[in-house]
């Protein structure tokens, strides 16, 4: 059933973003691509082989998250964009869903917590990782 989930990953350290792409194939998703910035994932993809997630890092040179959800919520809502970050800063969060994100989770996360980020959205519901204040 994952299988007909697609999933890109987009971060600028190349090491989290092939890890996060050998985690998430091994949930059973597919991995339609990997992109270093949100500039290169818009200058790579086509519109016949759109994502239905995108995960993305939300600092990142050229074009951080927080554009690339502004841009796809414009282009193509149709793609459940979901946030990587490293800390916990509330207003940064905040400003990247109000940017169209559907949710976002800490790169400390568990792995099962990207297949529960998953399945929320599906369910047109957004996903908040849990904060440790």
């Amino acid at each position: 059933m994952n299988k007909n989930i697609s999933i890109a990953v987009v971060d600028d350290h190349k090491l989290f973003r092939k890890g996060i792409s050998i985690l998430l194939e091994s949930k059973g998703y597919h991995i339609s691509g990997q992109y270093e910035n949100g500039k290169d994932f818009i200058e790579r993809i086509t519109a016949d082989q759109l994502p239905l997630f995108v995960f993305t890092d939300l600092n990142m040179p050229e074009m951080d998250g927080y554009d690339l959800a502004l841009w796809l919520a414009g282009h193509y809502p149709c793609i459940h964009v979901i946030g990587l970050c490293l800390n916990e800063d509330v207003d940064a969060i905040q400003r990247f869903l109000n940017n169209g994100a559907k949710g976002f989770l800490f790169k400390h996360a568990d792995p099962n917590e990207f297949t529960i980020a998953v399945k929320t959205v599906l369910k047109n519901r957004k996903y908040f990782a849990d904060f440790h204040y």
